[in-house]
């Protein structure tokens, strides 16, 4: 009997420029998407893989439909901007809230919060973004480290 076809899902996938990437910059860049991948949480951008064989190096996350929480706030041709309700406000400042209180849980600092690197989902949840890495626009940083990772932590599912 033939095995059924696994769900499909729209993923997003962000093509880093090998002419950015550094040789040396390689074995931070894979050490820090081991770090990414071990997030699991419902704020946290998932991570789904990766390819980082120069000259196709990318990352393969979740698709969230909505865009930033920047584009939401500021929307092409839209003055002035459309105001929040405090409730809503209130729901995207406890997800962006969880999202880091779980990454400084996992011991990393998100080191670029801000608008732009928030996302919605069609649900209106707010995800955190930590895909960039060192090398690539990175601004994860480890507790207790500078801008260094110095090893491969294990799942931090809190």
């Amino acid at each position: 009997m033939p095995r059924p076809d696994p769900p499909l899902q729209l993923v997003a996938i962000k093509v880093l420029l090998s002419s950015r990437v550094k040789e040396k910059d390689y074995a931070t860049y894979v050490k820090e998407v081991c770090l990414i991948q071990s997030f699991v949480h419902p704020n946290v951008l998932s991570f789904i893989g990766v390819c980082c064989e120069p000259p196709h190096v990318c990352i393969v996350t979740e698709y969230l439909q909505r865009g930033s929480l920047f584009q939401n706030l500021h929307p092409p041709g839209v003055e002035p901007p459309p105001r929040l309700s405090l409730a809503r406000c209130l729901h995207y400042g406890q997800d962006i809230a969880a999202g880091m209180a779980y990454l400084h849980q996992c011991n990393v600092i998100h080191r670029d919060l801000k608008s732009a690197n928030v996302l919605l989902d069609a649900h209106d949840n707010v995800k955190g973004t930590p895909r960039r890495v060192r090398g690539c626009a990175a601004r994860l940083t480890p507790l207790g480290a500078q801008s260094r990772i110095s090893g491969c932590p294990g799942a931090c599912r809190r």
